[in-house]
């Protein structure tokens, strides 16, 4: 059985679950590059796989994957926030988590099938 190669987590969304990570991808000109399923991210694409996943693995984030990652995480306090306060429902915190995970499934399945929005 095959090993697949270890692929860092994304440098704007940080640790993921299992099935969120970061992936190796392939465009319709057989050039290779790792995505990051939840911000789309995309690495630099590489006719060799292993020189993709290499940069990827090794890269820096830019100025605007920075301050693309400070905007998600204030947005994600700003949820926390909500999440914390005595006067919300639980019901409706339950809700809303169910409504983001339900999303993203959404929008993977719709990747996976080639679907644009």
């Amino acid at each position: 059985m095959t090993q697949r190669p270890h692929i860092e987590d994304c440098p704007c969304c940080g640790p993921h679950k299992d099935y969120d990570r970061p992936y190796m991808a392939q465009d319709s000109d057989n050039f290779y590059y790792v995505e990051c399923p939840l911000c789309e991210l995309k690495g630099q694409t590489f006719y060799v796989e292993a020189k993709a996943l290499e940069i990827w693995n090794k890269r820096a984030p830019t100025s605007g994957e920075l301050h693309w990652k400070h905007n998600h995480d204030s947005q994600v306090a700003k949820t926390r926030i909500l999440i914390e306060r005595l006067d919300m429902p639980v019901e409706r915190v339950q809700a809303y988590q169910h409504i983001c995970e339900l999303e993203l499934r959404v929008a993977l399945l719709e990747k996976q099938l080639g679907i644009k929005q």
